[in-house]
């Protein structure tokens, strides 16, 4: 009979297989028939697989192991600690022969002494053979065991107390420990990468700001890498990468590791055990512990059982940073179209280098080479292509530490053989695609239509892959990198009990924040907080120490009134976010804050404000001139004023005659002149700004048509409105959710802190500064409904101290008179 082709898509393939499939089923089977007649955790920890007949059967070691905690495997697996046989034929014993095979007697002997023994009594074969007899020892006197069994119990005490010491000596910080974000940001692999790979980018676009034009060292490529029959280039793209940079950085004052497998880790290698038990991850290993089967990423205790003669170095993250200043300084001399991806790889456009001065390309690149490791003492691998595609594919064939160039083949055919997981873009789930349509090389690619493509792999990504099956990539190198969003994130060491043990975190991430946006003079208007929360049904502490293990991510945005790099409002509405979200503490399991929208849209609205004034100023001329006369109407004083009264304009005489340079000139002069109209504005700028910029335009240069009808009272005198303080963006009360950050404050804090009541007496005060008293008034009628309803005397108390600054600040305002608000008594 003709057998069945095998199916990859049975149904199974994502459980791993139909036997990954079912081996999964009868483990939890076993397990839900254990819970209900579990009567003891003897066996806790121990694996079993029954190999063969014995004596008792499978079914009754099965129902052992059931009952009194252990685990049965149907199948024999890589981590099954016993294989039960009472006989085994010699080929399984040598195919086991790094198992512990074991008689049956074993357990039911444990079951007897109700106790776990020691299982080398129990080994059905042993490597001792007939050269090597086993030695005999005769037995001990009952004294001396007592005496061994005193003499054992002292070192063991001791022992246990020098590991309890150790232990405190070494025990690692989690987010709680005030000082746990700095020594994580100090000592995180992924923190030091990302924040390079950020600073190069900018550093690049720095050195094109500053530079003047001119490349002394490109004189001296005349003499050295001159071609003599120079044919010019249309586009070479020059790819460069560090050939095992954390390793080679390492190795440079340790060469007596040099030729061995290194890999760079966080692992301490404290002893055997730890060291097969680590979870450290792999950073970056050296090319002789690849050949092992290493790879970047790989746990240490895994790594080492694939090289068990594998050396750890740790990281210098100091010496990473130097040494790749040293490597993009070497390649400023002699271009700065340059795009930096990290610390130790980039993309340089040399087309305009090689023309201008007719260099030979491979002599240039060799130099180039030279001149590096010259600088860094440490080797890198070259790739030359028409685009940066063809260049990353040429740089893989050139490691380690060598140099190629496809320019000069037939591109399409050079991509034949290569594999679709190598090109940019292709990560697990295409690969699982790709492994369905039987798919490999780039080859096969290419003789596929870009409709078939499109329909598997979508429009975009199917049209992307159909070029680069060709060596085809459009992508043009990016110079000038713009900085759209800054954060912190933390992910390992997120362990608390309780939401006290939360904000203080919160507020280290967000001065964090805050530093980071003064360093690079920006603000942001959206604040998102990003939370790792402990999955479901993940057990409460991961494979890896600490770790974040299984999580759901969630996230939460918020867009403010306005531009802010300070702390306390970003502490604030991610404060607000977090208790919104209603997650557990002890279940949180990373915490991230990012701001976005960095001065963007500020910057344009003051950008297109400038220009529409500056084209005003150049219209019209104003002239200043004395008032003649003024008149006032007195009105009795009352003790308070009532903030429904509308507020009177106060002016005063101008003392100058001038005209109008600048934009500032002209602000001052719409505040100090009536004859301002609304055909000043040219309705082109106008229209092209937004609504609410158009509205505050008008409101700000008294263009409504509540001051155009009482215009002509005012076109022979020129009067200055009284200079108003301008409102802070960080004031709270211009934000749209003021109203729920203090009800917050209020129900999750028995007393506020001094941060607290000094932020709403500032702003309000701030706000009563303006004159218009509106807004004051509502405010401290909520803050007193609420402080009141709270019944919490603290709060009470500092309502009454906002309540004070308010108060005192009016009688500054306005000669003594107060507003009609009410005090706790």
């Amino acid at each position: 009979m003709k057998r069945r082709p095998v199916d990859e898509d049975n149904g199974f393939a994502e459980h791993g297989g139909y036997m990954s499939a079912k081996i999964n089923k009868l483990e939890e089977q076993f397990s839900i028939l254990q819970k209900d007649i579990k009567k003891s955790n003897l066996f806790e920890g121990v694996s079993i697989f029954v190999n063969g007949r014995t004596n008792p059967s499978a079914d009754e070691l099965k129902r052992v192991m059931m009952e009194h905690g252990g685990i049965f495997h149907h199948y024999q697996r890589s981590f099954t600690r016993f294989v039960i046989a009472s006989n085994l034929a010699d080929v399984k014993i040598r195919s086991n022969i790094t198992k512990n095979i074991i008689r049956p007697e074993y357990i039911t002997d444990c079951l007897k002494a109700n106790k776990l023994l020691d299982y080398s009594n129990y080994l059905l074969h042993t490597n001792k053979n007939s050269h090597q007899p086993q030695i005999n020892f005769k037995k001990v006197e009952s004294k001396t065991e007592e005496q061994e069994d005193e003499y054992f119990d002292f070192n063991l005490d001791s022992l246990n107390q020098k590991i309890q010491n150790a232990q405190k000596e070494e025990k690692t910080g989690t987010a709680y420990d005030k000082n746990y974000l700095q020594e994580f940001l100090n000592n995180s692999r992924l923190h030091c990468i990302s924040t390079m790979a950020s600073s190069f980018k900018f550093y690049i676009t720095d050195l094109r700001k500053k530079h003047k034009g001119n490349f002394p060292e490109r004189e001296i490529l005349k003499t050295k890498c001159s071609a003599k029959n120079f044919q010019p280039y249309k586009s070479v793209i020059m790819h460069i990468d560090m050939d095992c940079f954390f390793v080679s950085v390492g190795l440079r004052n340790k060469p007596h590791l040099k030729g061995i497998p290194i890999a760079v880790t966080h692992s301490r290698g404290k002893s055997d055990r730890e060291d097969f038990m680590s979870f450290s991850e792999i950073a970056s290993c050296s090319y002789e512990a690849r050949e092992k089967g290493l790879r970047n990423g790989m746990f240490v205790g895994q790594a080492l059982k694939f090289c068990p003669e594998l050396k750890t170095i740790p990281y210098e993250f100091e010496e990473y940073r130097k040494t790749a200043y040293k490597l993009y300084d070497t390649i400023a001399k002699y271009t700065l179209e340059i795009e930096a991806v990290s610390c130790d790889e980039l993309y340089a456009d040399l087309t305009s280098l090689l023309n201008d001065y007719k260099i030979d390309l491979m002599q240039f690149i060799s130099m180039l080479r030279n001149e590096i490791f010259d600088q860094t003492l440490c080797t890198c691998s070259v790739g030359i292509g028409a685009n940066r595609l063809q260049a990353r594919m040429a740089t893989k064939k050139a490691k380690p530490n060598g140099q190629f160039e496809v320019l000069s083949l037939d591109i399409c055919e050079y991509m034949k053989d290569k594999r679709i997981r190598e090109l940019p873009g292709v990560g697990h789930s295409t690969e699982h695609t790709l492994q369905q349509l039987k798919l490999e090389t780039c080859g096969q690619l290419q003789e596929m239509s870009l409709v078939q493509l499109q329909h598997h792999f979508g429009k975009k990504f199917g049209e992307s892959l159909h070029m680069m099956a060709k060596g085809i990539d459009d992508k043009k190198l990016n110079y000038e990198q713009v900085r759209k969003s800054v954060s912190v994130d933390v992910n390992y060491g997120i362990r608390f009990n309780d939401d006290d043990e939360v904000k203080p975190f919160l507020k280290q991430i967000c001065e964090e924040l805050s530093k980071r946006l003064n360093e690079i003079e920006k603000k942001g208007k959206c604040v998102t907080l990003k939370i790792m929360m402990r999955a479901k049904n993940a057990s409460a502490e991961s494979i890896k120490f600490l770790g974040h293990g299984e999580v759901d991510k969630v996230s939460k945005s918020v867009s403010l009134h306005s531009s802010t790099s300070d702390p306390f409002i970003i502490f604030q509405n991610s404060i607000s976010m977090l208790t919104s979200l209603n997650i557990p503490a002890h279940d949180l399991r990373g915490i991230g804050i990012q701001i976005s929208k960095l001065d963007d849209d500020d910057n344009k609205s003051k950008g297109k404000l400038a220009e529409m004034f500056k084209k005003m100023s150049e219209k019209q001329e104003v002239n200043f001139q004395r008032v003649k006369s003024e008149t006032s109407v007195s009105k009795p004083q009352k003790e308070e004023i009532s903030p429904q009264k509308k507020r009177m304009r106060t002016f005063k005489k101008s003392n100058s005659n001038s005209n109008l340079t600048s934009v500032a000139d002209m602000f001052a002069a719409k505040k100090t002149s009536s004859t301002s109209k609304r055909k000043q504005i040219d309705p082109d700028i106008l229209a092209e700004l937004p609504s609410d910029i158009v509205e505050e335009i008008l409101r700000d240069y008294d263009m409504n048509d509540e001051y155009e009808d009482n215009e002509s009272n005012f076109t022979e005198q020129t009067v200055e409105v009284k200079e108003e303080n301008e409102i802070s963006d960080h004031n709270i009360f211009m934000r749209n959710d003021w109203r729920t950050t203090i009800i917050s404050w209020i129900e999750d804090n028995l007393a506020p802190e001094q941060c607290m009541i000094e932020t709403l007496s500032n702003d309000l005060v701030q706000l009563i500064k303006t004159k218009n008293l509106e807004l004051p008034f509502l405010i401290m009628r909520f803050l007193h409904r609420h402080a009141e309803n709270s019944e919490k005397i603290e709060w009470q108390k500092a309502y009454n101290t906002i309540h004070l600054n308010m108060q005192n600040e009016m009688k500054n305002c306005f000669d003594g008179k107060q507003l009609s608000t009410p005090k706790i008594f």
